[in-house]
């Protein structure tokens, strides 16, 4: 049997001490033979993976009426429905936190969603909402859905890509 590079088994097993390899060359039959490196030395994606995120602050702020602030997100499933549904949208009412969801068959039909929902929230609730929460996706970036809010008088609220924390309530 060849001897196998160490950095390869390494990462091909998630990233284990050098110590753990050892003891699985030893006690598993036809695992391969490892040439291990003398010194030390750091691999990038073992930094990465033991650096400690800081906790993000609770958000203390909450609405303090119904669709003060609603939330929302697009989420992806990972296979397409029996119905061909591929997306999932979601809406959040900070206040009340009850949740609507509502399911898509494109990442384009979450214009129209958004905007069923507004309209939904007016004629069911008779209710105006006055701000809306959404992370960074490309779902809600358009001329014409940001003009559709703020022609309707609701605030845009984003949060920083990929930090679904700032959302809080919707991711």
């Amino acid at each position: 049997m060849s001897k196998v590079d160490y950095d390869i088994m390494h990462w091909r097993f998630g990233h284990p001490l050098k110590e753990v390899l050892r003891r699985a060359q030893k006690h598993t039959q036809r695992f391969p033979e490892i040439h291990f490196p003398t010194e030390d030395c750091l691999c990038p994606g073992c930094a990465l993976g033991k650096m400690p995120n800081r906790a993000f602050p609770e958000n203390e702020r909450r609405a303090s009426t119904p669709f003060e602030l609603v939330h929302s997100d697009l989420k992806s499933f990972p296979v397409m429905s029996y119905r061909k549904f591929k997306y999932v949208i979601t809406f959040y009412n900070d206040f009340t936190s009850h949740a609507w969801t509502m399911p898509l068959r494109s990442k384009a039909a979450a214009i129209t969603a958004a905007k069923d929902f507004l309209e939904m929230v007016c004629v069911q609730h008779n209710a105006h909402v006055v701000g809306w929460m959404s992370d960074a996706g490309g779902e809600y970036k358009s001329d014409l859905f940001d003009r559709a809010l703020l022609e309707k008088g609701i605030k845009i609220y984003q949060s920083a890509p990929r930090t679904p924390m700032q959302n809080g309530r919707a991711e």
